[in-house]
């Protein structure tokens, strides 16, 4: 089965997703708190489809919510190193 989060297209994975059913609110908290930040990441922490949901995340390039147990600060490091590794690997140059 096929859904769609914030718009965009999901796989099948996120029928086994750990917050499947859980209130969507508490993964876009409107106060970002380190607390509500906490709660959301100790859900994503153990789900069996934690690396497709980021990978979901950076490829749709979701600009809020926690996904993948990221936050979208998180999300944005680690887009920035996937283009510095893409870059260095065109250019030949070994990381």
């Amino acid at each position: 089965m096929e859904d769609f989060i914030g718009g965009n297209r999901v796989g099948p994975w996120a029928d086994n997703a750990s917050c499947r059913g859980i209130d969507g609110e508490m993964f876009y908290p409107e106060l970002a708190t380190t607390e509500a930040i906490a709660t959301a990441k100790r859900v994503c922490q153990h789900c069996p489809v934690q690396p497709q949901c980021l990978e979901h995340a950076i490829q749709y390039n979701e600009q809020h919510g926690i996904w993948g147990g990221t936050t979208p600060t998180e999300r944005a490091r680690l887009q920035r190193g996937i283009k510095r590794v893409t870059r260095a690997t065109a250019l030949g140059i070994q990381i």
